[in-house]
């Protein structure tokens, strides 16, 4: 289950009822240690903008509590970038799914980060039709709303050839336009780092 847990580009952090972290994946520890947004304090995580600060420990402790219907969705904000989107769970009780990775865990935060997962969803689809890497750069930010002429100057290049590596893209993929495109990888790319380590 760690090891299924670690290539989720979802920050993952499991928490006891003392509301302290039990286990965090990779994306949650590289979140955790940025700072930006997130944050821990004597083992909890914690927001750094007070609004959102007060929605997650309203939200982990109603599940830490075993409240009816506790859980919530909740919008992070931080100073650049999209908001982060959180999701708190709890974690029945004696679950075996999760006994042998932390016994403790009764509360599960996964933190979705959409330009972290938008970045995986395209570097996926890259390997699996097998984008250049400036092709990937224009996929990167027809994923982002940018548009090609942002991802022209990204990459150094005119928006003419842009153009066609959008056009290189639709021919590799099998689609016709962004909106398909776009589908395309929301609907067929889980948000998971499999080139980081093998699975098994």
């Amino acid at each position: 289950m760690e090891a299924i847990l670690t290539h989720t580009a979802i920050a993952v952090l499991l928490l006891d009822r003392n509301q302290r972290i039990v286990f965090a994946n990779a994306a949650a520890e590289k979140l955790l240690a940025s700072g930006t947004c997130l944050t821990t304090i004597k083992g909890t995580v914690m927001s750094r903008e007070s609004r959102s600060n007060r929605e997650l420990k309203k939200a982990i402790l109603e599940v830490v509590a075993r409240k009816p219907d506790a859980g919530a969705e909740i919008k992070i904000d931080r100073e650049q970038g999209r908001p982060l989107l959180a999701t708190v769970l709890p974690l029945p009780a004696g679950n075996q799914f999760f006994l042998d990775l932390e016994s403790r865990a009764c509360c599960a935060v996964f933190v979705c980060d959409p330009e972290s997962v938008q970045e995986s969803r395209s570097n996926l689809i890259a390997r699996i039709y097998g984008l250049t890497p400036a092709e990937t750069r224009v996929l990167d930010s027809i994923l982002s709303g940018t548009g090609l002429a942002h991802a022209a100057r990204q990459i150094g290049v005119s928006l003419t050839t842009a153009r066609t590596h959008l056009q290189r893209i639709f021919d590799k993929t099998g689609t016709g336009r962004q909106a398909e495109l776009v589908s395309l990888v929301m609907t067929s790319t889980p948000p998971l780092n499999l080139h980081d380590q093998p699975l098994l």
